[in-house]
């Protein structure tokens, strides 16, 4: 008898000649002591969705003398679920700009997580492709920074707020005020490049396999050309 799987775990097993029955939290096996160990070598276990909880399961094997005198024994058996961060959803919307003026991109990009439980986090977003000669401005928003390197023309939003909730709202407030106004004079179309990354922050069970993941997507700028004067 095998118990202890959480609620929305799911398990795999291939009965063979052995007689496998659903009870309460697990599983009975009965048979040979040659076909309960070969259905037991199929089990397979599947933790619920986005959950990294760890589990103890309870394990009792019973056997039974010729007499008919039966013994049982009981052990625990834990299984260890490590963490694996879900890259999040993203979606951006094309923006349009007059040359020589700003226009807001931040608004245009949309994000959340897919791993809604509480233990994963947006944690940095970055806008790379911005042109030579273009200019960025952003309102920074508690703890929130950002860094722009105009040489490679990469951009990133990040925080420091100890809070992984409050450090993502940063981010969001911050990446809502960013605008960008296209290099002087030039009407030249161009794609940024935005890459969204998720992070476990709250481990149930302390082991990790992926810390975080990330999302991209193209963001295209069509800049509408302007007669000077």
């Amino acid at each position: 008898i095998v118990t202890g799987f959480p609620g929305g775990s799911t398990v795999g097993y291939t009965a063979g000649g052995a007689t496998v029955t659903a009870i309460a939290g697990g599983y009975e096996i009965t048979g040979s002591a040659a076909d309960i160990r070969t259905a037991l070598n199929t089990f397979s276990y599947t933790a619920p969705s986005d959950s990294d909880g760890n589990v103890n399961l309870s394990v009792t094997v019973e056997t039974t003398d010729s007499n008919g005198d039966t013994a049982t024994t009981t052990s625990s058996h834990g299984l260890n679920v490590a963490a694996i961060a879900d890259a999040p959803s993203l979606a951006v919307t094309p923006v349009t700009v007059n040359e020589d003026t700003s226009v807001n991109i931040g608004g245009s990009i949309s994000y959340g997580l897919t791993d809604t439980d509480g233990s994963e986090t947006i944690t940095n977003v970055q806008i790379s492709g911005v042109p030579t000669g273009a200019t960025p401005a952003w309102i920074a928003s508690g703890s929130a920074s950002v860094v722009f390197n105009a040489g490679t023309g990469v951009l990133t939003v990040t925080s420091s707020n100890p809070d992984p909730a409050l450090a993502a709202a940063d981010i969001r407030a911050t990446l809502d005020t960013l605008a960008l106004t296209p290099p002087l004079h030039s009407d030249v179309d161009f794609n940024l490049s935005v890459a969204v990354t998720s992070t476990e922050t709250t481990l149930a069970g302390g082991e990790v396999t992926t810390s975080s993941a990330v999302s991209t997507a193209t963001l295209a700028v069509t800049v509408t050309a302007v007669a000077d004067a």
